[in-house]
């Protein structure tokens, strides 16, 4: 067992043995059609806050930051989420990716090699402060935040293979949780209770899990072949990115929360990976090759209004909404 101080309290965590493999409920069944009853696409939520980052560019709430290599290197930029205001935050030679937003919107966690190897920094919301705080000479990857804002999943190699590890926010009480797990960003359920996370260990590509944060009760697999997912803001569904139905491209789905019923939202046009729930779950925020280069689009929650964000010639991936 090992302990992790969160806030005032020690949470117990049972770290998950390296051993055999793990057996399963199987949810992995691919629909061709809508789930019942997806979230209504209603446009989305007006502006609550405006941050000014760098001297002249407003940023209302929710604002979207993502990586491009438009300045020659990986850098996490932030917009607005209609892409106006498209700003530069790290301005460093190092290649900067996988930024996500704390939960109260104050700061992002990033992906940085800017000491030598890839780290989990964390800066304030305007790009100020950057500060590494998984110090590892292993590489650590594809950060995410607990609900509340107190613990940090990642992947580490530094067992050698890509493990699951949680820390508090301040980079304290490492702890693995998870072994064999593949490098996509886990996620976390809107309660704070659950972690998805991708692994191979049984045998099928891309195959999700999903554990109590607390250790108890088996892993639950959600569904096979999916990379990046996201929980809608309520819970009640996950939206992922898959390979289903086309080895050479992947595409969005949308399933219930518990993993069943799920449903193709985006049409099998382009390489559709990376969504994320916007944080008035009524939208979803995706990277997508379909207008001949990687570019952020966002879409209504059952898949109308897809448009393309960004509309640069660079490298453009990784979206993440600001949640509050």
């Amino acid at each position: 067992m090992n302990k992790v101080l969160i806030g005032s309290s020690l949470l117990i965590l049972t770290v998950v043995a390296a051993c055999g493999a793990v057996s399963v409920p199987a949810n992995t069944s691919a629909a061709t059609v809508l789930p019942t009853n997806p979230p209504a696409a209603t446009g989305t939520a007006t502006g609550e806050t405006t941050q000014t980052v760098g001297p002249t560019v407003p940023i209302t709430f929710p604002a979207i930051a993502f990586v491009t290599n438009r300045d020659g290197n990986s850098e996490i930029y932030v917009m607005n989420a209609d892409g106006n205001g498209q700003t530069n935050l790290t301005h460093n030679a190092a290649s900067d990716t996988h930024p996500a937003w704390s939960p109260d919107g104050k700061q992002i966690a990033f992906t940085s090699d800017r000491d030598g190897n890839n780290e989990i920094h964390v800066m304030n919301a305007d790009g100020s402060n950057a500060t590494n705080i998984s110090n590892n000479s292993a590489a650590d990857d594809v950060a995410s935040w607990s609900s509340d804002g107190t613990i940090i999943a990642f992947v580490s190699l530094r067992d050698g293979a890509p493990g699951l590890y949680l820390m508090n926010a301040d980079g304290s009480s490492q702890i693995e949780f998870a072994t064999d797990v593949n490098n996509d960003p886990p996620a976390w359920s809107p309660d704070g209770a659950r972690i998805a996370f991708n692994t191979n260990k049984n045998g099928s590509p891309g195959e999700t899990l999903v554990m109590n944060v607390d250790g108890s009760g088996p892993p639950i697999r959600l569904t096979t072949q999916s990379g990046r997912l996201s929980w809608s803001p309520d819970g009640k569904w996950i939206v992922f990115d898959s390979f289903h139905n086309d080895v050479t491209r992947r595409e969005i789905y949308l399933m219930d929360g518990d993993g069943s019923n799920p449903g193709k939202v985006t049409n099998g046009i382009a390489d559709d990976k990376y969504p994320v729930w916007s944080p008035d779950g009524r939208q979803i925020a995706f990277n997508s090759d379909r207008d001949g280069n990687s570019e952020i689009y966002v879409m209504n929650a059952d898949g109308s209004g897809q448009t393309n964000l960004t509309q640069n010639p660079s490298y453009d991936i990784w979206p993440t909404w600001q949640q509050r």
